[in-house]
């Protein structure tokens, strides 16, 4: 859902197991993201995280960690 805006699509289309580079993520694109997470989930995501993150479904715990522990 996060992701969606920032490549320029919707929810439904991003495949949860595919690459996030493979999905049109970008450098430019992944500092973006990372803002964007930071502000909304008030924790820190590296943009290198997310430009070579496996895909959505394994990105989501990490950043669910982050987020109850606060980081």
């Amino acid at each position: 859902m996060w992701q969606a805006p920032v490549t320029q699509t919707t929810p439904e289309r991003i495949d949860p197991d595919t690459r996030l580079d493979q999905l049109g993520l970008e450098s430019l694109m992944a500092a973006e993201l990372s803002s964007v997470l930071q502000r909304r989930l008030d924790c820190v995501v590296p943009t290198m995280e997310l430009a070579t993150a496996a895909g959505v479904r394994q990105l989501a715990p990490r950043l669910l960690g982050r987020v109850r522990r606060g980081a």
